[in-house]
């Protein structure tokens, strides 16, 4: 009995991994005897893949199947590829052709760096530095033959979007969409007009006059986000019972939740609740970062509580573990600076630490020390995890980061 073959549709993609891990987007030609016509995105010649060989790949979980008709696709990429090119506005077409210079060029790129968010990065980066200009020039030309059929009365007035640098992970998204359903430069365009209404529904009272949305920050403030701890439910049961005494109309509950989504991110909500510890630990960002790319480009500040425990030499009374804090270049992993004391970290400790970064150090005194310690400078900026390091680096005039590695 023969195992029946797999079906695919003229343009549909397949997204197939090598051995060594390297996946290659295919397009569907044609369907042939025995297999399929199949041309690699990159560019290169077609060929034929024979039905074994998809089996294969496929039972290995090596191929991954993306269908190109409106039957395989969400409701919202179908309908927008259900409609022509020609279907959209000017403005509309002009993004999704911005969009479509920065999917293409991460597909240039990405094969220079070791992860597909840096290549995200650096497209976002490159794209928007060699075209933002003539852009801007467009969106003002635009901007301004739309401002002329408006004053004839020809048309509904429309805004467009200046030109701004994508975040990576907007450009991401952008990718993530058009690789997986065709690479159609209708898959990028925005989708505008799924927005829903931007006009609040109830009024809005100036003053003290209470209106819904006061009523709601208020039970929200006051029943969730306070002490002790509530569910939403029991804020929302407070909110109606204000309403009815107000004489206010009460919004449903899933429009109140939709409040406080809406006005309190997920951390402020998390860090209101919990407090602040708990939330940098459970929202805190940690992720590796490649490295500089000249010394003293990037320096780390800490502190480290020694696990020694210091005597006196003539009385033997214990002084205590003393504190070092030190400067190390991310560039080369050489230490430019340290300071050591029985004080607790502060701006002195880290000061003074930075002070003996800038110096020369000369070892000559010390006999049993074979090499010198050539690591001295000012350094670009200082990386430091706490407060204190950011005073201290700020009183000294240096650029600081916030950003624990």
């Amino acid at each position: 009995m023969n195992a029946t073959p797999m079906r695919f549709q003229q343009g549909d993609t397949l997204s197939i991994r090598d051995d060594k891990g390297q996946v290659a987007l295919w397009l569907v030609i044609e369907r042939k005897r025995g297999g399929y016509l199949l041309r690699p995105q990159s560019g290169s010649d077609a060929r034929t893949w024979s039905d074994d060989e998809i089996d294969i790949i496929y039972g290995a979980r090596r191929l991954t199947h993306h269908p190109c008709n409106a039957d395989g696709l969400p409701k919202a990429i179908a309908e927008t590829l259900e409609k022509t090119w020609e279907f959209w506005p000017e403005e509309i077409r002009r993004e999704a052709e911005r969009r479509d210079t920065y999917v293409r060029m991460v597909d240039a790129i990405r094969g220079e760096h070791p992860t597909l968010m840096g290549s995200y990065a650096a497209a976002a980066e490159a794209v928007f530095a060699a075209n933002h200009e003539q852009w801007e020039r467009e969106d003002a030309a635009l901007a301004a033959r739309m401002a002329a059929e408006r004053r004839k009365g020809n048309g509904v007035p429309r805004r467009t979007k200046a030109a701004a640098r994508p975040n990576p992970y907007t450009v991401r998204a952008w990718y993530s969409v058009w690789s997986r359903h065709g690479r159609d430069v209708r898959l990028l365009i925005p989708h505008y007009h799924r927005r829903g209404a931007r006009q609040p529904r109830y009024a809005r009272e100036d003053g003290d006059h209470p209106d819904t949305y006061k009523l709601m920050r208020q039970a929200v403030e006051v029943w969730y986000l306070g002490m002790p701890r509530r569910r939403k439910n029991y804020a929302y049961r407070r909110y109606v019972d204000l309403c009815r005494e107000q004489d206010v109309p009460a919004v449903s509950d899933r429009t109140f939740r939709v409040f406080i989504r809406d006005n309190y991110t997920e951390r402020q909500e998390y860090e209101r609740r919990f407090g602040r510890r708990a939330a940098w630990l459970r929202f805190g960002i940690f992720e590796r970062r490649s490295p500089p790319e000249r010394p003293l480009e990037e320096v780390e500040v800490d502190h480290c509580l020694i696990d020694l425990v210091v005597v006196h030499p003539e009385s033997g009374r214990a002084l205590g573990r003393p504190w070092l804090t030190a400067l190390l270049d991310r560039a080369t992993r050489m230490i430019i600076g340290v300071h050591l004391s029985f004080e607790a970290p502060s701006y002195a400790s880290l000061q003074r630490a930075l002070a003996h970064s800038l110096w020369k150090k000369d070892l000559s005194g010390f006999a049993d020390i074979e090499h010198d310690w050539p690591c001295h400078g000012v350094p670009e900026w200082l990386i430091c995890d706490n407060v204190l390091g950011w005073e201290a680096a700020a009183e000294n005039g240096q650029q600081v980061s916030l950003r624990r590695l």
